[in-house]
């Protein structure tokens, strides 16, 4: 029995190893820290959070930001999102002092998080061990984690859409609460993990991936899910909503003229990189 459950932890094992070897600088050398959102914008926030939670308090105001702001009904805060919360409550358990630090491996164990859920996922779908570890790899390991690791919230809300992916193609087969109740727990998470946009594409492919794999009969449950998501993130979205809907913000499409997007035909880059000469910087 032993060696039976030693041998499923290898791929995982394996796979949080590359995690770790991918941030080893940040993490076990001095002198490296991930720089731009992450130390400019999320640190501040969260060392609000963190202050605020030493002095027996709720994080409800930013006094600094124009003048001042509601600190829990700005979503990119992740006051409700419950790694966060447990990152912010092990700094302070541990001084204080290295707040930064704590959210690095944070977002390096997310990373580790979405190559698992990633795994999980491609077994159910019928690969054998090897070739599914080989693809929760280059899920993890990847362009979008490795171009996004200063944002703290895009790396965490991408790490459950895995999850969000394998209980759609669940409830595709067969329905079941548990199931749906999985689904609606990991669109949460994406959620409150404070990044919209990635939450939209978490909703969006994970009823595409059911129609796909399974069938037509998971959009209902897909859409159960998705409305159970909402409650259970109403802690955050309401507050946010009406913080956007007084916020000079809710004008910003209007500014663009077009409401925002890019053009069809930038697409073209997806397939040719350079194709408009971006790399140029005389264009």
């Amino acid at each position: 029995m032993g060696h039976k459950i030693a041998r499923k932890l290898i791929p995982y094992s394996v796979l949080l190893v590359e995690a770790l070897v991918f941030f080893r600088h940040v993490l076990f050398y001095g002198g490296y820290v991930i720089p731009w959102d992450l130390r400019t914008y999320h640190l501040p926030q969260l060392e609000l959070v963190a202050r605020a939670f030493r002095a027996g308090e709720l994080p409800l105001w930013d006094p600094y930001t124009y003048c001042g702001t509601p600190l829990y009904a700005n979503i990119t805060t992740q006051l409700f999102y419950p790694p966060t919360l447990v990152t912010v409550w092990l700094s302070n358990l541990a001084g204080g002092d290295n707040l930064l630090y704590f959210l690095e491996w944070q977002i390096a164990l997310h990373v580790f998080l979405a190559g698992a859920f990633a795994f999980l996922m491609l077994r159910r779908l019928g690969l054998a061990q090897l070739p599914a570890l080989f693809g929760a790899t280059v899920f993890e390991l990847g362009g979008y984690f490795a171009s996004q690791t200063q944002h703290l919230g895009a790396v965490n809300a991408a790490a459950w859409i895995p999850l969000a992916w394998l209980a759609a193609v669940e409830l595709g087969r067969s329905f079941s609460w548990r199931r749906t109740a999985m689904l609606a727990a990991s669109l949460s998470m994406t959620l409150l993990a404070g990044f919209p946009a990635v939450t939209f594409v978490a909703a969006v492919s994970t009823v595409l991936v059911g129609v796909a794999v399974s069938s037509w009969k998971s959009i209902v449950p897909c859409c159960l899910a998705g409305a159970w998501s909402l409650l259970l993130s109403a802690v955050q979205v309401l507050p946010t909503a009406e913080l956007s809907r007084l916020s000079v913000a809710k004008y910003r499409g209007d500014w663009l003229g077009t409401g925002g997007g890019i053009p069809l035909q930038s697409l073209v880059s997806l397939v040719s990189p350079n194709h408009y000469g971006i790399f140029d910087l005389k264009t």
